[in-house]
């Protein structure tokens, strides 16, 4: 699977950080798995947000490839 990054996100999603890699990376929204199969954990930050203040969040586990 060929790795990139993306800035579109679903109606209704807004994007509040870019992806960002334990090496410094960044950029767009999301980022498939890129390991080759090397067990790496994938996960995601969600956080529920109304007005200025965030209600809550959690870290999703998306996989491990």
């Amino acid at each position: 699977m060929d790795c990139f990054y993306s800035y579109e996100v679903p109606v209704g999603i807004e994007m509040v950080a870019e992806y960002r890699s334990r090496k410094g990376e960044v950029g767009g929204a999301y980022k498939p798995p890129c390991s080759g199969g090397k067990n790496h954990l994938y996960t995601v930050d969600v956080q529920a947000w109304q007005g200025d203040s965030v209600l809550a969040e959690t870290t999703v586990e998306m996989g491990r490839y």
